[in-house]
């Protein structure tokens, strides 16, 4: 995802939710990083992870 704007997607106070399928490396993790994009520094509220 690239220079994902949460406001321009969701709205002043309204929740955004994004779904990806992922495969975790050979130790079971799965990493996530973050850039400061075009709008502003990225951030995030919350993460949730599934197995199948």
């Amino acid at each position: 995802m690239n220079n994902f704007d949460v406001y321009a997607a969701g709205g002043y106070k309204r929740a955004t939710v994004k779904q990806f399928t992922v495969n975790a490396d050979s130790n079971g993790q799965i990493a996530i990083a973050f850039t400061q994009g075009a709008a502003d520094n990225p951030f995030i509220s919350g993460i949730e992870v599934y197995a199948n």
